[in-house]
């Protein structure tokens, strides 16, 4: 889980909580497709 500095850096909120489902879900979709693309150009994680 990712943290994020929330209210002047006074306290942290989770990634997630900051992010509606629907926007998570694209995000990794594009995320999916992007490391597809890295890897079928040869880049090796």
């Amino acid at each position: 889980m990712s943290l994020c500095p929330w209210g002047g850096g006074q306290r942290e909120v989770p990634l997630t909580d900051l992010l509606p489902q629907q926007c998570q879900t694209a995000l990794m979709e594009i995320l999916e497709n992007f490391r597809e693309y890295l890897t079928t150009s040869g880049y090796h994680f």
